[in-house]
Order: C-alpha cells, then sequence, then structure tokens
C-alpha cells in the first residue's frame, strides 16, 4: 500500500475508534458512499476531493470536545 493510503487510513480507524460510528456510516457522511473505509482497507484509490473531504470531516473542530455525528434519518424526522 502507498504510504498516504496507510496514513489515512490508519486517522480514519482511529477517527471511527473513538467516536464509535461505523465504517458505512463515515462513508455516507463524507459523502463518499457506505463502502469508502471498506475501499479503503481493501487499497482502493480516490480521487482527490473524496481524500480531502475525508481528512476535513475527521480534523478536529476548534472548541469541540466529541467529533461530530451526522444525526440518523430516524433522527431527522423526529425533530421536524
Amino acid at each position: 500500500m502507498d504510504n498516504w493510503r496507510d496514513e489515512l487510513l490508519k486517522d480514519v480507524e482511529a477517527y471511527l475508534a473513538r467516536t464509535g460510528m461505523s465504517a458505512s456510516e463515515f462513508g455516507k457522511a463524507v459523502g463518499g458512499g457506505p463502502m469508502v473505509v471498506f475501499r479503503l482497507r481493501k487499497g482502493h484509490g480516490f480521487q482527490m476531493r473524496v481524500i480531502e473531504r475525508i481528512r476535513a470531516f475527521i480534523k478536529p473542530k476548534p472548541g469541540a470536545k466529541k467529533p461530530s455525528r451526522p444525526r440518523k434519518r430516524s433522527e431527522q424526522r423526529a425533530s421536524a
């Protein structure tokens, strides 16, 4: 595997462990689809824009105590 891919996968895995987010939920949240993490684990390549979205999503937010997690559809409907 390429060095950038190893580093990105390590960062994504750490984010998933820290937040408890599932791999498919993460993929949907970054806009790459539910298979993003699985494809990354298998060594597939990505377009730069997907990599940038992943990096931006896992980057710590200033003042945030816990990384954000997208709300599930059922949670979104309940609040509407």
